[in-house]
């Protein structure tokens, strides 16, 4: 089975499922202290490119969960890895990461924190006025104010 890491799959790398190891090099570049560096080295874990077209798949998604401005680059190209990998399984602590595989059908595993209950859905919501908006959305058109992420499903 292939086995897809995100920085915590490969900082918490003995307690992983057997498989054949794939990371993406924006993950890699998350990871800045000499001895994991090391570490990640001596591991062989395979560096893999996805298409732009699974990245737009997985940004699309994770507009429509809401959880997409709590995703970073590595965390969004490590979904579109899975996408075009099919046959994999995703190990991340990350419950935005879980949330929007879970959305996408990808299997996932969390390696020290678990994996998420259920499958959420999130909004922006106006903590003066209330008004609710897309989850890319900042700030309230209406009154100015910072929005708070909300969970609506």
């Amino acid at each position: 089975m292939k086995v897809v890491l995100d920085s915590a799959g490969i900082l918490n790398f003995r307690n992983l499922p057997e498989g054949d190891y794939i990371t993406t090099a924006e993950v890699k570049e998350e990871i800045k202290d000499i001895g994991s560096k090391l570490l990640l080295e001596a591991r062989k874990i395979k560096t893999m490119l996805p298409s732009k077209e699974s990245l737009k798949k997985a940004e699309k998604t994770a507009e429509k969960t809401g959880d997409i401005k709590k995703l970073s680059r590595a965390d969004l190209s490590v979904i579109a890895l899975c996408i075009e990998i099919k046959d994999c399984i995703l190990i991340t602590d990350d419950y935005s990461v879980q949330n929007t595989a879970k959305e996408l059908g990808i299997k996932y595993k969390g390696v020290l924190f678990g994996e998420i209950k259920e499958k959420r859905k999130y909004r922006m919501k106006c903590p003066s006025c209330a008004r609710e908006f897309s989850a890319s959305t900042e700030e309230c058109s209406d009154c100015g104010a910072k929005l708070k992420r909300i969970k609506f499903i």
